[in-house]
């Protein structure tokens, strides 16, 4: 099969929950069948990143986003037509052209669209019953939306995020059931759609996994001060929201209890977000690292303190894989097996996520069978191969 993936993001290197799917699925996928991507760029850094996917052996066209006054122009008229704000800002023009001719030239088999905020690309690209066109949630967005609202503390911002979850969800009910294959990565977000999709749309919930076989299970950490790990692309507002969350709320509480305790939070903060975080007490703050190895083994346990989100969380699956212990909120572990008390530990609310941490610290009988029991469920539960197999025969069977 001829397969195009369009997305707003450059998945590599994968430094995401996002882009690390997109990059294993089509890794896999390209064993037996043609992969194009198609990208949105905003700066010359996007440039660089699509090149590199490039030099790795895919096909790649690249599209400027709209920027200046037509981004403005573009972003009104959407706002003009009772539209959704985040489809005027996703949009490019170049690409679009681009896609039309390659189209064209020589047709798609199949169409995966990375993310809703590009649904509408589904109908640029392919013909009705020829092209199987496909869509991958990684999260409901009208659901992610509304969460951050909730959360929100900014008067403007929680009503700007309320408007966009109640656009978003009647275009979610409006586009999804045109599509002939719709992707979730949970069971809850799959029932939703399903109730609303109809007939003509397969959806099938493929969970977010973890390349276990590359993650090495690793011992305690040397003795000395415990240390606690967060890892997240703080471009990303819930994975912000959590981290001055856990900064600001949870950790004094842990040190009192442990006063030498350090939380590292490790992902990219292309916006700067949290750099009021960097000289508060304990908090280390060290932008994209290439390794997340080292880390895993100074750190004693992972939090996961998500308030808001949709999906499911690759940070969990990683964090088990390399055999650490994880405290999370019902959010961030929502979607995955896992149980409590038995492959992890849950606890909403500050004090409570404070004391679940502070308890794991104290008991390593108690870390040890949490990660051998997290370790096991990644391994039985979690493959990329089985989720890329089941990608292909989706669309194998939607062709027919």
């Amino acid at each position: 099969m001829r397969i195009l993936i369009i997305a707003s993001f450059i998945p590599y290197p994968s430094d995401s929950g996002a882009r690390i799917r997109t990059w294993e699925i089509a890794g896999r996928m390209r064993r037996e069948h043609e992969v194009v991507f198609a990208f949105h760029v905003r700066s010359e850094e996007d440039l660089a990143r699509a090149e590199a996917v490039r030099r790795l052996g895919f096909e790649v066209l690249t599209g400027w986003i709209n920027r200046g006054p037509r981004a403005v122009w573009t972003l009104a008229c959407e706002v003009l037509s009772g539209g959704v704000p985040l489809f005027g800002l996703r949009r490019s023009r170049d690409l679009e052209t681009q896609l039309a001719r390659m189209q064209a030239a020589r047709p798609f088999d199949v169409v995966q669209i990375e993310h809703f905020e590009l649904a509408r690309y589904g109908w640029l690209v392919g013909a009705p019953g020829k092209t199987v066109r496909a869509i991958v949630l990684h999260d409901l967005l009208s659901v992610a939306y509304a969460r951050m609202a909730r959360v929100e503390t900014s008067l403007l911002w929680r009503w700007w995020r309320e408007y966009n979850a109640w656009r978003l969800a009647k275009y979610e009910r409006q586009l999804l059931p045109g599509y002939d294959a719709c992707i979730v990565v949970s069971a809850r977000e799959g029932a939703a759609v399903r109730g609303f999709t109809g007939e003509r749309t397969a959806v099938r919930v493929l969970p977010n996994c973890v390349d276990f076989e590359a993650k090495k299970f690793l011992g305690e950490p040397e003795p000395g001060p415990p240390a606690l790990l967060f890892v997240g692309l703080f471009l990303h507002p819930p994975n912000v929201d959590a981290a001055r969350w856990m900064v600001e709320k949870i950790l004094p509480v842990i040190r009192k209890s442990h006063p030498a305790c350090r939380l590292y939070l490790v992902g990219s903060d292309p916006l700067g977000s949290l750099s009021a975080l960097a000289g508060k007490p304990g908090v280390t703050l060290t932008g994209h690292v290439d390794d997340l190895a080292p880390y895993y083994q100074q750190c004693n346990l992972a939090v996961v303190p998500l308030r808001a989100g949709g999906g499911t969380r690759l940070k969990i699956l990683e964090a088990m894989a390399y055999g650490r212990a994880v405290v999370s909120t019902a959010v961030g572990a929502e979607g995955l097996e896992a149980r409590d008390g038995e492959h992890l530990q849950l606890a909403d609310g500050a004090d409570d996520f404070a004391k679940a941490v502070i308890e794991l610290l104290g008991d390593q009988a108690l870390r040890d069978r949490l990660r051998r029991n997290a370790r096991t469920l990644v391994e039985a539960r979690y493959s990329w191969d089985v989720c890329a197999e089941a990608h292909v025969a989706l669309y194998e069977e939607r062709r027919r």
